[in-house]
């Protein structure tokens, strides 16, 4: 009788599927439900049944298994391809995040479950990005017990059967996750904590800095809705380590965006401030008191986005040079490092994400900045 048992439950595990939601590349933010089906049919009523209700499933014999009490185990593993052959294990809560019920001291469990992946943040340019290739691969074990009498019969089955190679796993789901496409920029603003006006009521502006190859080739409201789309697909994972800070810096610089007078837009390294005119002042169209306003020696804060790795040199002399003072800006995980007052800036008062390469030698940073460089590594 224990044979037969275990061969029905045998036959029975060759029925099962896994079946997904995705059917292209996964987008940021979007989650994956994933079940475990069967191509069994019910006595009743002949639909496929999610594997919670195996007990009311016929195995091939037929008999002993419909009588017998079966308790369902399904164990997944989420990888993610790291070269020919190689793969590397997802965390839960820091690659993924998953429904909470699936979740226990053993790992990732249940017939359904669903997964939110943390995509790679890579930087915004014209080029289609490259996917990341995921594994996920379920482990199903079935164990029933047959009564008959005052005997009791045991039996177990899983599949797939170890040692079973992961190319040949029938139940193996392969599927490719988009990353996030940061935009690569300098924000510098005229006065502190990104105001719009100053206490006088003077009008403040903005001045993007973009890297190489951004697309951003002025500031419209396609540069809004990059920036609300950033937001709206990383929402979900907000609970990750790095993402509640992003989300904050992002709508930090949404909002001082949108309240400037004047925003401009200069690409890449940017050897004199003073060559960008950021506002045209005059009367009746004369400018007699040379009101041009220029983007050098104005700049009171700066937000600097970015994937990990973005760095902006920021220096008080023109072409780059580290005279008058000079300090760098570096973004970590959290893809987006806001300094809402460059005067602060001490090499004796470290600020994070931030090096101060020279003291400015006048005064402060506060007003005094003339050149700046932007890079990203993926860019180079």
């Amino acid at each position: 009788m224990a044979v037969n048992l275990e061969d029905q439950l045998r036959d029975w595990l060759g029925t099962l599927r896994i079946v997904s939601n995705a059917t292209g590349p996964v987008r940021p933010g979007q989650r994956v439900d994933l079940s475990i089906l069967s191509s069994a049919r019910e006595m009743s009523g002949g639909e496929a049944l999610l594997l919670p209700a195996v007990q009311n499933v016929l195995g091939s014999a037929g008999r002993a298994l419909s009588q017998a009490p079966v308790r369902v185990k399904v164990k997944w593993e989420v990888e993610r391809e790291k070269g020919e052959d190689q793969f590397e294990t997802l965390v839960p809560g820091t690659d993924f995040l998953a429904n909470a019920h699936t979740l226990d001291a053993e790992g990732l469990q249940g017939a359904a479950i669903s997964l939110t992946f943390m995509p790679e943040f890579v930087p915004l340019t014209e080029d289609s990005p490259t996917p990341t290739r995921v594994t996920i691969t379920p482990t199903v074990t079935l164990e029933a017990i047959l009564i008959d009498g005052a005997a009791a019969t045991h039996a177990r089955a899983t599949f797939p059967m170890a040692g079973t190679p992961r190319s040949r796993n029938p139940l193996r789901l392969d599927l490719d996750l988009l990353p996030l496409q940061v935009p690569v920029f300098l924000a510098l603003f005229r006065f502190n904590d990104y105001r719009p006006l100053a206490d006088d009521l003077n009008p403040g502006f903005a001045l993007l800095i973009t890297g190489k190859g951004s697309p951003l080739k002025g500031f419209t409201e396609a540069t809004n809705e990059i920036l609300v789309q950033l937001e709206e697909s990383i929402r979900p994972l907000r609970s990750i380590a790095g993402v509640a800070g992003f989300l904050t810096g992002l709508a930090t610089l949404r909002h001082a965006l949108a309240a400037q007078p004047t925003v401009r837009v200069a690409s890449g390294d940017v050897e004199n401030l003073a060559a960008i005119h950021m506002r045209k002042d005059s009367f009746l169209g004369v400018d007699a008191l040379d009101r041009d306003l220029r983007a050098h020696d104005e700049t009171g804060s700066l937000i600097l986005i970015g994937p990990s790795g973005t760095t902006a040199g920021c220096f008080c002399d023109e072409e780059f040079e580290q005279g008058e003072g000079a300090f760098e800006v570096r973004t970590g995980a959290e893809a987006i490092r806001l300094v809402p007052s460059v005067g602060a800036l001490r090499m004796a008062t470290p600020t994070p994400g931030v090096t101060v390469l020279k003291d400015d030698t006048e005064d402060t940073f506060d007003d005094s900045l003339s050149s700046i460089t932007i890079a990203n590594p993926a860019l180079a």
